[in-house]
């Protein structure tokens, strides 16, 4: 797939000690092709342990491949939960045995992962040992809808109002893409929520702004308070516990930071950020006493 930054690795190296650099944070890309005969002499066991491994492997992960590896509906489930990671950007699962249920365990994550963070740009799920079926095709579609997937890969489609759908969610999302990148945009998990007196709270902010802009400026203000500044040192009633600094930056340039503070006393927290010229949308911490 051209638009996929997913390509073949040239480079001879076992299963083992590639699963332990991805564990170690250092694999950006990941391409399991090139491990194949390694994978299908595995158990079904170890097969869903190594993708399970994937799905739950550093931030830095960001491209995955796993073309032609025989994985079936009984994988499907550990391969949604690689596509929901909060830093995938492209997912390829090509020329595989998925047929409609597992397919459908795809595009129910990929709905509930754009809704949560909206990180995956590319699915290719095309190809399979049995043509995709019309409802599979029509709840990936779905989901595209509600995403920001701006390449879905579905192999050939006989209906010529699901490829006319097709086409035109791609455009429109790859059109939006466009305006995020012109724009910048950005966005704060959860957006609002309630957090303990006492017990860390942690925001995570996801940054996309054209010129690879890192969040400059950071400021809490208890709801009824004058402002604090988010510091750790100019307030007694909240402090941040570690200082942010982004997890990844890529193209289009993001930046994932993860904002982590407590409060020790009762009250309501209006946190904002601001990237350059970028400023946040305002999130509001409620912290109760337990």
């Amino acid at each position: 797939m051209e638009h996929f930054l997913v390509e073949p690795v040239c480079r001879t190296e076992s299963l083992p000690d590639l699963m332990l650099r991805v564990s170690e944070g250092n694999v950006t890309t990941l391409d399991l092709t090139t491990v194949k005969a390694q994978f299908a002499s595995m158990s079904q066991s170890k097969k869903l342990q190594t993708l399970e491994s994937i799905a739950h492997a550093p931030p830095a992960l960001q491209c995955v491949r796993l073309d032609g590896l025989l994985l079936d509906n009984t994988h499907a489930q550990a391969l949604a939960n690689i596509l929901q990671r909060r830093a995938m950007r492209e997912l390829s699962v090509e020329n595989n045995l998925l047929t409609e249920p597992g397919l459908l365990i795809l595009a129910e994550a990929l709905l509930k992962g754009s809704v949560a963070v909206g990180s995956l740009t590319a699915l290719a799920v095309g190809n399979q040992r049995i043509v995709l079926s019309t409802l599979a095709i029509t709840r990936l579609l779905d989901a595209m809808e509600q995403s920001k997937l701006t390449t879905l890969r579905l192999g050939s489609m006989r209906d010529d109002a699901l490829r006319e759908r097709h086409q035109k969610i791609a455009v429109d999302n790859n059109e939006a893409a466009r305006l995020r990148r012109k724009a910048g945009a950005s966005t704060v998990h959860p957006p609002n929520r309630r957090a303990v007196v006492g017990r860390p709270c942690s925001l995570d902010v996801e940054l996309m702004t054209a010129h690879l802009t890192p969040i400059t400026e950071m400021a809490a203000q208890a709801v009824g308070v004058a402002g604090r500044s988010f510091d750790g040192n100019a307030c007694s009633s909240f402090a941040i516990l570690e200082k942010p600094a982004p997890l990844c930056c890529l193209q289009p340039p993001v930046g994932w930071y993860t904002i982590t503070f407590t409060s020790s006393t009762p009250q309501a927290v209006r946190v904002a950020f601001r990237a350059g010229s970028v400023e946040l949308p305002p999130v509001f911490v409620k912290f109760e006493a337990e």
